[in-house]
């Protein structure tokens, strides 16, 4: 077999001699993680045409996610027939889409040999890494991998450059085991590789560079360079004096300033923030700021434009401002009711478009565009619960659930829910009606019957915009819940550690579906939005599957991310007589 990984079943380090000199290679970057068909298989189409000396990947080859042999060899052999065209040798390294669990580490090491290893050509030393660790843990380079690394760092200390190889970029997270070898690293020349964000960005550290790699086929926005969202081959040419990189998509070559970390941070100024308009029993008309920030080194060129309502109008101000770096200005928008009675207003938001510029050094410019609805929001009031609940998926505790969604159509799942909070705990009550539950356990969790819960507890200016890049993405807790109806058995919960410690969840089945409990502890809460919090942002959502496989989501609100969402949407305020 003409892989060079397939004999890898040791950790002895394979050295091709050849003459010292210029050698040119390609990195292919992430099938997985959501795959568009036939992207991968064009990509390795256009490396034959190019024919570099081999191939490095940087993981997420396959789908994964799954404790099923059959599908996980089903998927691997899938894979090697897709790269089995090539001319020349591919090297394997591990995404966490290859490598999340036992039972995808025991098949790796049958397959392919080791999960990390090293070579030398043509005085150059390759470094490729496991990133996922050992037993399916999320990240990092553990320590028998530094204690292999610093072992072969230190045996090759005259190498003319050394490359580093891996799929989660670990240096963005402080990962120890990658912070010791980048102190032995940090004595020579080299440069780093990596995938996983599906999100191009060069960063340069220690003054060397570090190159995460976007997509050749897994999923992404495609917004193009001015995002760093494309597909792409990264072309690599070793010479005297380091890598030359040059970044190949389908449609023409491109240098590896596509998009720097310096646009990278301006990607996450989101520099509109509005003020939410919430209201007891009517609304007539409200006049709000709307401050636009400038946290760049940049001149800011903004533009508010404004779409149309039946239920609402709006005036604004002023629409367009030149905003200095370090500055903000704020446009006034009043905001009035068309409609003689009471609407429900949260069914048609005003929409925003704000359209903003930053102007760099070399005549290079930022454009993007900030989406946003805005709405008058009906306050909603947390109940007050009179004693302590029993998290057990047994909803009598519970005198009602009146937040209701129903089913779109006939055949489609529905459900009510009900939140209330004590002294020490935020609840939430959940009954689903599904009268076909989808359990198959040969799919993946993201393809199954599962509920999508949103708790965000930041301040209410923050969450009501859904500013997510101003606080670390742990403290908005995400749960993706799969319920349990044997006794005993917990639900299973997409990535668990990332809930608040001391989270309660419990389901049971029901003659209808099924009821959930949540309890989520009054101690985070107070960690994000301080001791005095008054509001916490709120969504649920029902994925459906059909005996077919197709599968709807039956949401309460817009997903906070989506273009029809609004400022403030499912806030709940506290309230001391509930």
């Amino acid at each position: 077999m003409k892989r060079i990984i397939a004999s890898l079943f040791t950790l002895f380090t394979i050295t091709a001699i050849f003459a010292q000199g210029d050698f040119r290679f390609a990195v292919i970057p992430d099938r997985t993680g959501g795959h568009r068909p036939g992207i991968y298989e064009d990509a390795i189409r256009k490396l034959n045409l190019m024919q570099p000396e081999f191939v490095m990947s940087v993981g997420d080859l396959i789908e994964g996610y799954t404790e099923d042999s059959a599908e996980v060899i089903r998927q691997w052999e899938e894979y090697d027939s897709l790269i089995a065209p090539l001319n020349m040798p591919f090297y394997y390294v591990p995404g966490n889409h290859d490598y999340s669990n036992e039972l995808m580490t025991r098949i790796w090491k049958e397959r392919y040999g080791p999960s990390y290893y090293h070579f030398v050509h043509k005085d150059v030393l390759f470094l490729c890494m496991s990133s996922e660790g050992e037993g399916g843990q999320m990240h990092g380079i553990n320590e028998k991998q530094v204690a292999y690394f610093s072992q072969v760092l230190e045996n090759h200390r005259e190498v003319r450059w050394t490359l580093v190889f891996m799929h989660q970029p670990v240096w963005t997270y402080g990962d120890p085991g990658w912070t010791e070898l980048e102190g032995i690293l940090i004595e020579r020349e080299y440069t780093v590789f990596a995938g996983h964000t599906h999100l191009y960005t060069k960063y340069v550290r220690n003054g060397s560079r570090y190159l995460v790699l976007a997509t050749a086929g897994g999923i992404s926005g495609l917004r193009g360079t001015g995002y760093g969202e494309f597909d792409h081959l990264t072309w690599v040419t070793i010479t005297d004096s380091g890598p030359v990189v040059a970044n190949l998509m389908l449609d023409g070559i491109r240098d590896e300033e596509i998009f720097t970390e310096e646009q990278l941070g301006l990607l996450g100024l989101d520099p509109l923030l509005v003020k939410p308009i919430f209201y007891e029993d009517d609304f007539r008309e409200d006049t709000v700021p709307l401050e636009i920030f400038n946290n760049s080194p940049y001149l800011l060129s903004a533009t508010l434009g404004t779409g149309q309502s039946t239920l609402l109008e709006a005036v604004a101000e002023e629409t367009e401002m030149e905003i200095p770096p370090g500055d903000r200005a704020t446009i006034h928008l009043t905001l009035r009711s068309t409609d003689s009675h009471e609407a429900i207003f949260e069914s048609e938001a005003f929409p925003l478009h704000l359209s903003y510029r930053y102007s760099m050094d070399k005549g290079r410019e930022v454009t993007m565009q900030q989406q946003t609805g805005l709405s008058p929001v009906k306050k909603l009031h947390l109940r007050k619960a009179t004693r302590r609940m029993k998290i057990d998926g047994n909803l009598r505790e519970w005198k009602e659930l009146p937040y209701s969604v129903e089913a779109p159509a006939d055949g489609i799942a529905s459900f009510n829910f009900s939140l209330s909070s004590d002294a020490d705990y935020l609840y939430l009550g959940v009954e689903v009606r599904d009268d076909e539950f989808y359990e198959d356990p040969y799919v993946s969790i993201w393809e199954k019957d599962a509920l999508l819960i949103n708790f965000d507890a930041s301040p209410v200016q923050i969450s009501a915009n859904n500013r997510k890049n101003n606080i670390p993405y742990h403290e908005q807790p995400r749960i993706y819940l799969l319920p349990s109806f044997e006794k005993g058995t917990a639900p299973r919960v997409d990535q668990l550690e990332r809930l608040p410690e001391g989270t309660l969840i419990a389901t049971a089945r029901t003659d209808e579906g099924f009821n959930l409990e949540v309890a989520l502890p009054v101690e985070f809460i107070e960690s994000v939005g301080g001791k005095e919090w008054e509001t916490i942002r709120f969504n649920i959502g029902y994925s459906d599957i059909d005996g077919e496989g197709s599968r709807t989501i039956i949401p309460w609100k817009p997903n906070w991310s989506d273009a029809a969402s609004y400022i403030g949407s499912g806030t709940f305020f506290k309230a001391a007589t509930r």
